[in-house]
């Protein structure tokens, strides 16, 4: 008789908390002062790597982007070559931590996660378990005011998430990217485009189907007809008289006149790796994810290169 191979027990975040690694009650108001003080207990459990290392890889990071990621709570975090593991140290702060992050409110809550650097899987499955764990006001609050490392442990366990054997093109989508609807105008597309620093916006109706996408290239293409690009000499044109054509109708214009629909979206329980094929074999910037057929994020080639080299 074939023996079945046993099925590895299944892992929650609150698995990668120590009760050494809580601190309830964070003395330092500033992003660097908490992250120092998470840092010096990670260390105590985690050989090899000192606060000041740890410290100084994540603020490396922090500087550069702040990592926080909901009202109240922040995940700063950081890659270390030979760790076998990914580790995790957690303090609150009822009173609050500047964490430098434009528009939003002192934190309450700080996440430190330091990960192999040879395993980026490890880490985006953790981070992954984390958003899932603090996605409500009314948790965030309750962990803030725990008094103790045990009872902020008991509230962990009564919701813990599991962490995901594998992670998903929902776990990398952002509902955070534009998107407008296809009754909007020219106009409001080209200031998001201005605006919001993208090339890609997907364009949906009013039930979150998704319609057509458009690009920055799909205006510039309407401004300059193909058969003006064949011409060599362009100085009749050199006051970008198509454009202006193109503006005097703006407001006018729908989106539903001038989108595509050869966009590429995908279902968001699909494996991550199958997004990097997908960039890679359809050489596009933009994926965009659904959620039983409706629109429910995008994933940007720039982003998903982030999370998983960098982040």
């Amino acid at each position: 008789m074939q023996m079945q191979k046993s099925k590895a027990p299944e892992l929650h975040f609150i698995d990668y908390i120590a009760e050494a690694n809580i601190v309830c009650g964070l003395s330092s108001a500033t992003s660097r002062g908490a992250v120092l003080e998470l840092a010096t207990s990670l260390s105590r459990t985690v050989p090899g790597i000192s606060p000041e290392e740890i410290a100084a890889a994540v603020m490396t990071r922090e500087d550069l982007m702040p990592t926080v990621i909901a009202k109240g709570l922040a995940v700063p975090h950081a890659r270390f070559d030979g760790l076998k593991t990914v580790s995790v140290a957690l303090g609150t702060s009822p009173r609050g931590i500047d964490f430098n992050a434009s528009s939003m409110p002192p934190v309450n809550i700080v996440v430190l996660v330091i990960s192999p650097k040879q395993d980026p899987a490890a880490h985006l499955k953790v981070i992954s378990a984390l958003a899932k764990e603090f996605k409500n006001d009314s948790d965030l609050q309750r962990i803030s005011e725990a008094k103790s490392p045990s009872e902020l442990l008991a509230l962990l366990s009564k919701y813990s998430e599991a962490v995901p054997d594998y992670i998903t093109a929902m776990d990398l989508a952002s509902k955070k990217n534009p998107v407008l609807e296809e009754g909007d105008s020219l106009k409001t597309l080209i200031e998001t485009f201005a605006t919001r620093k993208t090339m890609d916006i997907p364009i949906v109706d009013s039930d979150g189907d998704v319609r057509g996408q458009i690009s920055i290239e799909d205006i510039l293409k309407a401004s300059l007809p193909e058969h003006l690009l064949w011409m060599e000499d362009l100085s009749p044109i050199l006051r970008f008289q198509p454009f202006a054509e193109l503006l005097k109708k703006d407001s006018e214009t729908k989106l539903a006149d001038i989108m595509r629909d050869d966009y590429v979206a995908v279902e968001g329980d699909l494996p991550a790796i199958q997004v990097a094929k997908i960039f890679l074999m359809q050489k596009i910037r933009q994926i965009i994810v659904l959620k039983s057929g409706k629109f429910a994020g995008t994933i940007e080639l720039s982003s998903f290169f982030s999370q998983i080299f960098w982040e």
